[in-house]
């Protein structure tokens, strides 16, 4: 792996740590389809880094053909139905956030 490339996968997933961005995953039922919720999240926002979009069929794509997803999801490849789950079901507000709206 080409050094530049493992860093930038690095450097997103610190910055995901650093920030607490993974107070917005609401994943009671992550462990059924069987990925790491907080990779999931590091791979969305990897892709949205290098290409500025991704579609699910992209980060479903990405995960099987470009080493930075396979080296970060560590060989697993979840379809693009899972992706599609994740954000749709698991991407939340932060409990911090909604008590912030509602004083």
């Amino acid at each position: 792996m080409n050094p530049d490339s493992k860093s930038i996968v690095n450097t997103v997933c610190a910055a995901c740590e650093e920030a607490g961005l993974f107070r917005y995953i609401h994943n009671p039922n992550r462990d059924m389809y069987g990925y790491s919720s907080q990779k999931m999240l590091e791979c969305v926002l990897l892709a949205y880094t290098l290409f500025g979009y991704a579609s699910v069929r992209q980060l479903e794509d990405y995960c099987k053909h470009d080493i930075r997803f396979i080296y970060l999801m560590q060989g697993e490849q979840p379809s693009f139905m899972s992706f599609q789950c994740f954000i749709s079901d698991d991407l939340t507000e932060s409990d911090k956030d909604k008590q912030t709206v509602k004083e």
